[in-house]
């Protein structure tokens, strides 16, 4: 499909592998702009490894994800930390309601120190 702008695979129970074969789907899906994950609480912080690895990539075109409830904890918070700072696309991510605390936060805010693409940030419940 050549035309998808937007997929929203909310609720489906996602894990790790699984977000490793959609990462090999949408590989070079230069349409896609937004993707919602959200409430896929069985992703957790190893479904943030296979995330890190695919917002890093050179042909990444998605502008805006949701991991709202994703299950992640402080290490999927400096995963993506980690990943944003060096993704010039990503314009807004939705990272509440997961369990990431002050310290996930304050992975989140070096890897925003070196992004200057992101303009909006979700973290409402995230359990500070």
């Amino acid at each position: 499909n050549t035309s998808l702008q937007s997929l929203k695979l909310q609720w489906t129970r996602f894990q790790d592998w699984g977000i490793n074969s959609l990462a090999v789907a949408l590989k070079n899906h230069s349409t896609l702009a937004r993707l919602s994950l959200a409430d896929n609480s069985t992703l957790g912080d190893e479904g943030a490894i296979a995330i890190k690895d695919w917002l890093q990539m050179e042909n990444y075109y998605i502008t805006s994800l949701n991991l709202y409830g994703c299950g992640m904890r402080v290490d999927g918070a400096k995963l993506i930390s980690d990943s944003i700072k060096v993704n010039s696309v990503l314009t807004s991510l939705d990272l509440g309601g997961n369990i990431i605390g002050d310290e996930g936060l304050r992975f989140l805010t070096q890897g925003l120190e070196s992004n200057s693409s992101l303009t909006q940030l979700g973290i409402k419940n995230i359990s500070i």
